[in-house]
């Protein structure tokens, strides 16, 4: 992966299939990584992430999302479960890496 590099992702969610074209926009290693969607399902998306060493062996990630809904003011009612149903998905890829990770040390 490097700055610019175009990642193509298929979301699967309640029975749909999105496509996401998404730009590696700023890619520092190891402290931070950027994507852009270029295309996909919302009007505008970024996802950042920063990774802070906490320790020798451990390491924070902090994540900003900035996103926009198409469809207005009807994208704007359906914004709160759209943040819970990302919240959860998120939460659940935490928990993953955790238990990846927890798994590779031992």
């Amino acid at each position: 992966m490097v700055e610019n590099s175009h990642v193509i992702l298929d979301i699967k969610r309640y029975g749909l299939t999105t496509r996401w074209n998404m730009k590696i926009e700023k890619l520092s290693c190891p402290d931070s990584v950027i994507d852009l969607m270029v295309s996909g399902p919302f009007t505008f998306f970024r996802h950042e992430r920063r990774f802070i060493a906490l320790s020798k062996d451990e390491t924070r990630m902090d994540e900003e999302l900035s996103f926009c809904l198409p469809l207005g003011w009807l994208g704007n009612l359906i914004a709160p479960f759209i943040k819970k149903d990302m919240d959860t998905m998120f939460a659940y890829r935490h928990r993953a890496t955790q238990n990846y990770f927890s798994k590779e040390v031992q």
